[in-house]
């Protein structure tokens, strides 16, 4: 059952505001509600919520609580979670394998939320933080029949089109005489006889904005009987306020509720109970917290797990003395890695300097976030490391370097890639460190050097049962040799390819095998035989096709469209890849599909879109010192110049692009 987050007892007020999304509710489909730290946001969303409650089932209305360091992958695994709860189809198969067509997978999801007409909130939407948030975005703004409302500290990234259609919500502080209430509300419940007069508690709620949160401290305080009011009235500027209030709560902790919120301090998602019982080893937790949920400093995502308030979380964090950060970093670091969160457990264990934990744990899944096109995250990460840790993981350089070149940083991967070359005595390690070098080599034009490290690398397979491996360099062999004319040697090694794939009975495996073969085809003019591979390929993948997989097969596909003559289904194919190269970062296959988009345009004798698209394609390859297919680039600009009666400037193009191949 669906446990939907519990509105407090204390809210009030913002009853004009809930007016304006009570009437626009209906006519919209996408909400933000926008605000600074503490000024209420999610308490508005969930008294809009119960509203909610009584008009809808429970199960249609969804509430995700974002996390620091969410990509949209985690944003959708939690929607699909609530909707496996809910007992509603959700799209785990499009999950699981390595990413796909993002596109498909945020119209799958769309889909699923229009049958129903879910509700979705989602709470600290800005954590969220992702180069395909502008998509998602953007298609839920145009497909969206549902109701999503997102709740966050910052704009959305939409354009100001796009947000022609979007109500928005921005909070302020609570009018004085609302917050006053509030003060009243919260100081009634305790039947105080030391109670601020009207006039006091007017001064304060003017003193703090309005701002709900320390509303609420500035209560606890007046109940513990320990706020100084000429203090909070004595020209202080806002922040300063802020840390008096926070400073004179906390010196009136107990020692285990000051090691509580040290703990949540240092974490960025909520925390279970029992496991901060074992970590500080508490027997008493249910009642502490009892006591640090009413007094404000605390409080319960839906899953009954806890966390604070980010402006108290970063006044402890400065407070703490190092050694203890260090230490609470380390327990952390365990915790996360005991239930499976890897990029937590990194990130505690390198804050608390155990960096051979945190070496293992990025060693450990640099090839799934490789996997999943978190390419800017693993070099992020790595780079954190290398910082700190002489000697790295070989594994996570490896990675880092693939991560690189598929972001277009060349010089960079080989660097790294030929550096370990006399470093690495592991066979299989050193046959996976070649075969790195031997793709980038591949991309990067130079076939001699890629063909002389995939050799190497299979020499060294020989002796291992590394299926995958083995195939990768058959497969990218049987390439090189179809783009080089070399057909014969080109079936040879995609005959291998082929039995090994069978004999394992690995779909992914056959179906790279088929995206070679397409190529293979396209390269002997055999253009219907390759659609006929390509197809197949795409279907033997269906839900575990990477971006970049599913790029290049669309590509050999474009290809056979274009030497059919079918010039416009080749130009639709290549604009699809074109747009979901740019949202994945893939560098080489954006340069690829602005190539053929300008080689059709010149075709159909659109000389000035053929010059648009070569140009860009052409600094796409030279950004990424693919100097080959920018030759190549350079002799279908020089063939769009003759045609437009410009002989003196192709020839001198075609001269520099001859002396660039040499």
């Amino acid at each position: 059952m669906q446990i939907l987050p519990r509105l407090t007892d204390s809210f009030l007020g913002r009853e004009k505001e809930l007016g304006r999304l009570r009437k626009f509710f209906l006519r919209q489909h996408l909400f933000v509600i926008k605000g600074i730290g503490g000024i209420g946001k999610t308490t508005f969303a969930l008294a809009f919520l119960e509203e909610l409650k009584k008009q809808k089932p429970k199960k249609n209305i969804l509430w995700i609580e974002c996390h620091e360091g969410w990509r949209l992958e985690n944003l959708l695994l939690e929607i699909d979670s609530w909707l496996k709860e809910a007992g509603d189809m959700s799209f785990s198969s499009w999950l699981k394998g390595d990413k796909k067509d993002i596109k498909e997978g945020i119209l799958f999801l769309i889909d699923i939320l229009n049958k129903k007409e879910f509700i979705l909130f989602a709470d600290d939407f800005h954590l969220v933080q992702d180069e395909n948030i502008k998509l998602f975005l953007s298609l839920l703004n145009t497909y969206l029949n549902a109701r999503i409302v997102f709740i966050s500290r910052e704009d959305i990234p939409s354009s100001p089109f796009e947000k022609l259609d979007i109500f928005e919500e921005k909070l302020e502080g609570l009018p004085v005489n609302v917050a006053v209430n509030l003060l009243k509300d919260l100081l009634d419940l305790h039947k105080l006889s030391h109670q601020p007069d009207n006039k006091n508690l007017l001064r304060i709620a003017e003193k703090v904005a309005g701002h709900p949160l320390l509303l609420k401290l500035t209560a606890s305080l007046i109940i513990a009987r320990s706020l100084d009011l000429e203090e909070i009235f004595s020209e202080k500027a806002p922040r300063e306020i802020e840390d008096y209030l926070f400073s004179n709560v906390l010196n009136k902790f107990s020692s285990n509720e000051r090691r509580i919120l040290e703990v949540l301090a240092l974490s960025d998602i909520p925390i279970a109970e029992d496991a901060i019982k074992t970590m500080l080893k508490i027997k008493d937790i249910k009642e502490i917290t009892a006591i640090l949920q009413r007094k404000f400093l605390l409080d319960r995502d839906a899953s009954g797990n806890i966390f604070i308030h980010q402006l108290i979380a970063q006044y402890m964090a400065n407070s703490m003395a190092e050694e203890l950060k260090m230490s609470l970093h380390r327990k952390l670091g365990k915790y996360f890695e005991k239930i499976g969160l890897s990029q937590e457990a990194f990130s505690q264990f390198l804050e608390g300097k155990e960096l051979l934990k945190a070496s293992r744990i990025l060693a450990g899944s640099a090839s799934k976030m490789y996997r999943h096109g978190q390419y800017e995250l693993l070099v992020e990460d790595s780079n954190k490391l290398e910082k700190v840790l002489p000697g790295i993981n070989p594994r996570i350089l490896i990675a880092k370097a693939r991560a690189l070149y598929i972001l277009g940083k060349w010089e960079q991967s080989l660097s790294i890639l030929h550096r370990m070359e006399n470093i690495i005595t592991d066979r299989a390690l050193l046959a996976e460190l070649f075969t790195s070098i031997a793709f980038v080599y591949h991309y990067r034009g130079n076939m001699e050097k890629a063909v002389a490290f995939y050799e190497k690398s299979l020499k060294l397979f020989k002796s291992s049962s590394a299926s995958r491996s083995i195939v990768s360099c058959l497969n990218n062999m049987a390439l090189i040799c179809s783009l080089r004319g070399e057909i014969s040697r080109s079936r040879k090694y995609l005959q291998r390819s082929f039995e090994i794939s069978s004999r394992e009975n690995n779909m992914e495996l056959l179906a790279h095998a088929l995206m070679v073969k397409g190529c293979m085809h396209n390269a002997a003019g055999e253009y219907e035989e390759s659609i006929q591979a390509v197809e197949e390929a795409l279907k033997l993948t269906s839900n575990r096709t990477s971006v970049r997989f599913t790029s290049e097969t669309r590509r050999q596909m474009g290809i056979a469209y274009f030497g059919l003559g079918k010039l416009d289904e080749a130009k639709n194919i290549f604009e699809e890849n074109l747009l979901e190269s740019k949202k994945v970062g893939h560098t080489l296959a954006t340069g690829f599909s602005l190539l053929y988009i300008g080689i059709i345009a010149w075709e159909k004798g659109e000389y000035r879109e053929a010059m648009e698209a070569l140009t860009a394609a052409s600094s796409n390859f030279i950004g990424q010192g693919s100097l080959v297919n920018d030759a190549r680039t350079h002799y279908y600009i020089a063939l769009n110049h003759i045609d437009e009666g410009r002989e003196e400037i192709a020839i001198t193009i075609l001269e520099n692009s001859l002396e660039t191949v040499k």
